[in-house]
């Protein structure tokens, strides 16, 4: 590569560091604070000891400005959990967010003449209630559009849980999940789409469009791709996508506490509703 600034930064010896701290786990560069409870003391014996509590850290992080006009920042998490499934998901989002994307796509885009990187940030939240460990990572591109991944995973064991697992540890049904879901991604579409139906539906596109992107959020097929996850307030929150038209149909990753959020004032299931 040309920017000699990234091969410092990622030269052969970071790299080896990086990689031990992934897949050995003899070393961590960078440690994200412990958000879980700290443990209880152990009943006393003649060498005390406690157990580390569970934890997310970093596997990667660096911040750079891209061609000096675009500000990038990169944070990728790994599980700090002794088991063959949160190892595999530690190389798993390693792969495709290190190797893959900086190694094999983000660096070499960087020599390009025109463009922006693929993502101007990764970064990832976690939390741990209970048994119940919680991360998701989120990539944003460019244009601000969100994606976002979530995973749970027991921290007695380990082993990834259904979510069926995660909302039975949240005292909530499937059924109960869906409908509230599908409620929460219908008030985050009216919370970005009906100040302009309301208020200036001529200038705000076509009525199909809109239309066609509120039934895309409340599918049931989107609804399905929902996912929980448990927050840092202990909240039962859901994860999913929603659409809207602004320039063509796009779409967004949100997160929303299923607890608190506030129902848009907008809110109709229907884009007949706004009219």
């Amino acid at each position: 590569m040309k920017h000699e600034r990234f091969l410092k930064r990622f030269g052969a010896l970071a790299g080896a560091v990086l990689l031990a701290a992934l897949f050995a786990g003899c070393a961590e560069l960078f440690s994200a604070p412990s958000r879980a409870a700290a443990p209880k003391n152990p009943a006393r014996t003649a060498a005390p000891t406690e157990a580390p509590a569970p934890s997310v850290s970093d596997a990667y992080r660096d911040e750079f400005t891209w061609k000096d006009k675009v500000e990038c920042s990169y944070a990728i998490p790994k599980l700090d959990l002794e088991s063959d499934t949160a190892r595999s998901w530690n190389a798993d989002v390693y792969e495709r967010y290190y190797t893959e994307l900086l190694e094999g796509t983000q660096y070499p885009f960087l020599e390009e003449e025109v463009g922006y990187p693929i993502y101007t940030e990764i970064s990832y939240d976690w939390a741990v209630n209970g048994d119940v460990l919680s991360v998701w990572i989120r990539t944003r591109g460019d244009e601000g559009m969100d994606v976002l991944e979530p995973a749970n995973f027991s921290v007695s064991t380990g082993e990834a849980l259904t979510p069926a697992e995660v909302l039975g540890a949240a005292g909530e049904t499937d059924a109960g999940f869906r409908e509230r879901a599908r409620e929460a991604l219908c008030s985050a579409f009216w919370d970005r789409c009906g100040a302009a139906l309301y208020t200036a539906p001529e200038t705000a596109g076509p009525r199909e469009s809109y239309a066609a992107a509120l039934a895309d959020t409340l599918s049931e097929e989107n609804i399905d791709y929902a996912a929980p996850v448990l927050n840092g307030d202990g909240h039962l929150c859901a994860v999913g996508t929603v659409y809207f038209a602004e320039g063509g149909m796009t779409a967004v990753d949100v997160m929303v506490d299923l607890e608190t959020y506030e129902r848009s004032p907008y809110y109709a299931e229907t884009v007949d509703g706004a009219y």
